[in-house]
């Protein structure tokens, strides 16, 4: 607590006092102009004067010897720019300034009266004429009009060009399921009026907002400038804001299943088809508090989605559970698993799984009850069992959700601005989205809560230097907590659960029963995150210099119950009668030890006992931190009136996630040769076998040179702005998201996954089933970190496995 302090404290005053300090970004945009006479010579000392048509806010700027002119700060929105210079006449033109972007204006006076106007109307065609960056902008007009079938409006992100949908494709969901140019979907940084808007652990978008309190948002794929790091894809949102005149909007957007037809699957099976209903209603508010001074903005929208679909399982029938041993029904008995009656139809008799799952033979081997008599073929075993799940069926997933926006702004005078945002969105998904089952107790669903504070205060220095300041805090909460079933309660699967399809599954009681080898809940738990980032422009003759920088600061507090409810399988369905389990995967407490040790569980037969017992759980909960540093310079010259060339550089640190100081204890890394040290003289795989667990204060060495350049350029070939060549380069360095890292709990000596590969015999509590094993347990880890240096040390072997 005390370092991160000094951190932000020391993040602050560099910061404040204009010294470049990772998050160097911002939504606000520019207007670069260049002024001349009739002639086509410069005109120094020309007066620019813009102002917002919704606020009347003014800003002005004059002309430097090479008849260059540069306003920055601007809110996105419509602008009135006045060019006026005595002996010439006023030149008026309306441009629209979008989300963090350079519009370059050329003026060409005409003689005459300053009295005198003449108006330019403002282009449907502009090109960029500045930079070689690929954007696209998605404007309040594309909001409105174009479909979106959950209004939300991250999903037009899809229109970008060199946009490839991961998530149809490959099944990569990661950020909005969006590849652009070849990036991982994971790649993209997501902005929210001008701060990062992140949920760090995913990789995916924070903060969600009503899509009526959206001004607009940008997205830029490549060629970024040096004050946007991390990656080459930005998405930049920024949020409506109020006007002298009022404006607002009420809205209801209802779609249902009654709009939509039945899949092939249920018609060929009969089944009523999917139903749901969504509802999304609400409206926005906006206009002064005080006229050309104050103004506010508010909005509200509620989600309804109420949607199910026909889920069908297999559950074993009271024939089943007859014939099953003690220690199978006192499982069954204590999750509810006790069936009431047989199937009149839809059922898998004993003859069915032998031969049709199992591909056996039932004459030879049929299956066996308690006292060793052959069960008759035709039993039923096995009844089909038809429900509702509540899942996403067209509409979303079912929920309550509420999403608010709030926003001030105020033209404190004509040289300082300040606006301040509050977000805020809880979503409550409906029990049985996040795990479903036939037995009670293991339904359960999923609630959000996540909120979004930022203030920006922008300044102008004379006419040449601007200075923008901003604070942010974002936290995201995601929970998927457990249900009326205890954590110790093991998922018991049927090793060929899903042999007849999908839509078949073989279920017995345990959370996420589909896929209870790796699901791991209770999970989630707050991340907060704090930014500070200022930003500075300077215009000087045919130069525009930027630079400026950020710092952020992580707390990631999360539960994840990897293996809490163990997973406990057996290879057939004998075995299932039998209440032998084949295979087990437990989390527990190693107490200090390691893998490559023996770990002998107290087993009186053998007389093998742990002087450091019983079995328990682990830590599930880390309180991680993390911080972030950047600074950047760049420099943007007019070489000639139609050639710009823009170098920058960016550096970028990024932290290694770290416990506080009372459980860095609790972390481990693997380390080769056991002591930590690499040995050429030793064969990679020897290294590797003698491997060894150790403590650790960092899981990997932070890389301190992540130096990005950036070059572009933009050739305007006739001087009209119509046939424009860009070209540009860049590095871009990425940060690790936290479920890469955070896996690295499950490390012993805190944590890990017991794999026994012996029969034991099933119990509802986990380690009673495990306390009656007997023999050893092999102690393993779901975790792959490795310390960096060794991996490069031996990148030659590695070959990319």
């Amino acid at each position: 607590m005390r370092k991160a302090f000094l951190l932000f404290f020391a993040a602050i005053v560099a910061i404040s006092i204009g010294i470049p300090s990772a998050v160097a970004q911002t939504q606000l945009g520019s207007v670069h102009g260049s002024v001349k006479d009739p002639q086509g010579n410069t005109v120094p000392g020309a007066k620019a004067a813009l102002k917002n048509v919704a606020t009347n806010a003014a800003f002005e700027a004059l002309t430097n010897n090479d008849g260059i002119f540069i306003v920055a700060n601007l809110v996105p929105g419509v602008y009135e720019v006045a060019i006026q210079k005595e002996g010439f006449r006023t030149i008026i033109q309306r441009v629209t300034v979008a989300v963090a972007e350079t519009v370059s204006l050329n003026f060409a006076l005409e003689i005459g009266k300053l009295s005198e106007s003449v108006t330019i109307s403002e282009s449907a065609l502009t090109l960029n004429t500045v930079s070689a960056e690929l954007s696209k902008v998605i404007t309040s007009s594309d909001l409105a009009n174009l479909p979106l079938l959950t209004r939300n409006p991250y999903a037009l992100a899809a229109m970008t060009a060199g946009a490839a949908d991961t998530g149809a494709v490959t099944g990569d969901t990661r950020g909005l399921g969006l590849a652009v140019n070849g990036q991982r979907a994971a790649s993209t940084n997501y902005m929210l009026d001008g701060s990062e808007n992140n949920d760090t652990f995913i990789a995916g978008v924070g903060q969600t907002v009503p899509l009526d309190s959206v001004q607009e948002f940008k997205i830029q794929s490549s060629s970024t400038t040096a004050e946007f790091g991390r990656n080459a894809v930005q998405v930049n949102v920024t949020t409506k804001a109020g006007a002298n005149a009022m404006h607002g909007s009420a809205y209801e957007f209802y779609r249902g299943a009654a709009l939509s037809s039945s899949n092939v699957d249920d018609n060929a099976k009969g089944i009523p088809k999917a139903n749901f209903v969504r509802n999304q209603f609400g409206g926005s508010l906006g206009g002064p508090i005080h006229k050309d001074k104050l103004f506010y903005f508010g909005s509200l929208e509620g989600v309804r989605v109420r949607s199910s679909a026909t889920k069908q399982y297999l559950v074993p029938t009271s024939n089943w559970f007859n014939a099953a041993s003690p220690e199978a029904q006192s499982f069954l008995t204590a999750f509810g698993g006790v069936p009431t009656s047989n199937c009149a139809d839809q059922a898998i008799t004993a003859q069915d799984i032998v031969e049709t799952i199992e591909g056996g033979d039932y004459t030879e081997d049929p299956l066996v009850d308690q006292t060793g008599a052959a069960i008759p073929a035709a039993t039923q075993l096995l009844c089909r069992t038809t429900l509702r799940q509540p899942t996403d069926s067209g509409g979303g997933l079912p929920q309550n959700t509420w999403l608010a926006t709030g926003r001030v702004d105020f033209n404190i005078n004509k040289n300082t601005s300040l606006f301040g945002r509050y977000a805020f969105d809880k979503e409550d998904d409906s029990p049985g989205t996040v795990s479903f089952s036939p037995f009670p107790g293991f339904t359960t669903g999923q609630n959000i809560k996540n909120q979004n504070l930022t203030a920006t205060l922008a300044h102008t220095f004379g006419t040449s230097l601007y200075s923008e300041f901003r604070l942010t805090y974002n936290r995201v909460n995601t929970l998927q907590p457990l249900g009326a079933a205890p954590a110790t309660t093991p998922c018991w699967q049927y090793d060929l659960y899903n042999a007849l399809g999908s839509s078949d599954l073989i279920i017995f009681p345990g959370y996420s029963p589909e896929v209870c080898s790796f699901a791991g809940i209770p999970f989630g738990g707050p991340q907060n995150i704090y930014q500070l980032h200022n930003g500075w422009t300077y215009t000087h003759g045919k130069h525009v210099f930027k630079w400026g920088g950020g710092y952020l600061h992580l707390r990631d507090n999360r539960t994840f119950g990897a293996y809490e409810g163990a997973y406990f399988d057996s290879f057939s369905m004998q075995d299932m009668l039998n209440g032998q389990v084949d295979l087990t995967l437990a989390a527990i407490d190693p107490k200090g030890h390691v893998p490559g040790e023996s770990y002998c569980i107290t087993v009186p037969a053998t007389g093998c006992t742990v002087a450091d017992g019983p079995l328990g759980f682990p830590s599930f909960t880390r309180h991680f931190r993390y911080n972030e540093l950047s600074f950047y310079g760049e420099d943007s010259l007019k070489v000639t009136p139609r050639f710009t060339l823009t170098l920058g550089l960016r550096y970028e640190y990024f932290g290694v996630l770290h416990s506080p100081a009372g459980e860095q204890f609790l972390d481990a890394n693997l380390y080769l040769n056991a002591i930590g040290t690499p040995d050429p003289n030793t064969p990679l795989v020897q290294q590797i076998a003698n491997a060894r667990f150790r403590r650790t204060n960092q899981f990997y060495k932070p890389d301190l040179g992540n130096w990005a350049p950036r070059l572009s350029f933009a050739y305007d070939f006739f001087g009209n702005s119509r046939t424009v060549f860009r070209a540009g380069y860049g590095i871009y360095f990425d940060r690790n998201f936290g479920n890469a890292v955070f896996n690295a709990i499950q490390n012993p000596p805190n944590y890990s996954v017991v794999t026994y590969a012996n029969p034991i015999t099933i119990a509802p509590n986990q380690f009673d089933s495990l306390a009656n094993a007997g023999g050893s347990f092999v102690l393993s880890s779901s975790s792959r970190m490795l310390d960096n240096d060794m991996k490069t040390a031996y990148s030659s072997q590695w070959n990319g496995t």
